[in-house]
Parts: C-alpha cells; sequence; structure tokens
C-alpha cells in the first residue's frame, strides 16, 4: 500500500487516508451508501432501489391528497394548467368534461396514479386550488 493510504473499512478499496479519516475509514462510495440507507429506513415513500417508484402508505385523508399531489405529471405541475380532455382514457372522457365543468374559479384538474403494482393502487383526478391539493376524485382502485 502506498504512503498515505489506506483500505476502507466495509469494501477494502485503497482510499486516500485525509478522506478515510473524515468518512470513518469508509471510502466515498461506501459512505454514500450508508448515508442513503439511513434515509430510506426512515422515509416510508422513499423507493428501496433505483428505478422503482415510491410506495404510498395511505392512512388518512391527508394522505391520499399528498400522495395524489407528489404522481401528478410534472410539466402539469410547473405550468400549473389542467389536464385537456382529449388526454384522457375514452372511459373517462364525458365523466372528466361534467367534473371539469364543476371546477371553481381557480382551480384546477391534473391526473394522478400511484401504486400501480399493488392492491393500494389509485388512479384518478386532484383537484388543486392555490397551489395546494384540495380533493380528490379517484376513477380507479385495484
Amino acid at each position: 500500500m502506498a504512503r498515505g493510504y489506506t483500505n476502507c473499512t466495509s469494501c477494502g478499496k485503497e482510499v486516500p487516508l485525509v478522506t478515510a479519516k473524515t468518512r470513518k475509514g469508509r471510502c466515498h462510495q461506501c459512505e454514500r451508501e450508508r448515508r442513503s440507507e439511513g434515509f430510506r429506513k426512515s422515509n416510508p415513500n422513499f423507493p428501496l432501489s433505483r428505478g422503482k417508484k415510491p410506495y404510498f402508505h395511505l392512512r388518512t385523508q391527508e394522505d391520499l391528497l399528498a400522495a395524489a399531489y407528489r404522481s401528478a405529471p410534472l410539466m402539469l405541475r410547473l405550468f400549473r394548467i389542467s389536464l385537456p380532455a382529449f388526454l384522457v382514457r375514452k372511459e373517462h372522457r364525458e365523466p372528466y368534461r361534467d367534473f371539469k365543468s364543476k371546477l371553481g374559479p381557480g382551480e384546477i384538474a391534473w391526473p394522478f396514479c400511484f401504486n400501480q403494482n399493488s392492491l393500494a393502487m389509485r388512479r384518478g383526478f386532484l383537484v388543486v386550488k392555490c397551489g395546494k391539493p384540495d380533493r380528490v376524485w379517484v376513477t380507479t382502485m385495484s
């Protein structure tokens, strides 16, 4: 081993001594994994591996509103616009038009879908008023 280097306590790779002291003997990658595991264990709505969508635990109405808000399409959230009716599934177009016509001033409707591969799947529309989730219309539950 070269001077000024030590072995990582987790994986055994050679690491500079300066960085090993600040990371308690671990290399950069092992320290990142350790920190992210702690965050993932403490947050039940965070996906456990990359590429998976988060699983939302629905215990209250506020949890449903928060999950619907987080799973709404990003472009609609950024530009704060409603979903046009022609993008809605055929079986939901007419009810969506009725639903959208009943919206008050300053209210917009966003689609949402979360927990897709589980029995807790919800799909529907979220009404946002003044940038905050107001109410939910669930069209599909599994």
